[in-house]
């Protein structure tokens, strides 16, 4: 008896869920990075009021950008879920 099972749309849905993995975590670094970065402006300049505003308005911005990432691939997770086992389920993957 044939499978219906095709690997190569399974293969595809899993690449890009990766790829989206991939961004995340190239978003997380660059934010962490971004951090220290800021941190050292502090230690160095003079003008530390500017650099206390811009560190807390750039803390929020992680925050919410790390927020939003979370709920993506919570939403990306769950579409991946309902999508392969609804495609096993009627026999198109």
């Amino acid at each position: 008896m044939k499978s219906k099972y095709d690997p190569r749309t399974v293969k595809h849905v899993i690449q890009e869920y990766l790829i989206l993995l991939a961004d995340y975590i190239s978003l997380a670094l660059t934010a962490i990075l971004a951090f220290y970065l800021t941190r050292i402006l502090l230690a160095l300049v003079p003008c530390r009021l500017f650099f206390q505003y811009l560190s807390s308005l750039f803390s929020h911005a992680v925050s919410l950008a790390f927020g939003l990432g979370q709920l993506l691939i919570q939403v990306v997770g769950l579409g991946l879920a309902i999508g392969v086992s609804l495609g096993f389920g009627y026999g198109v993957v």
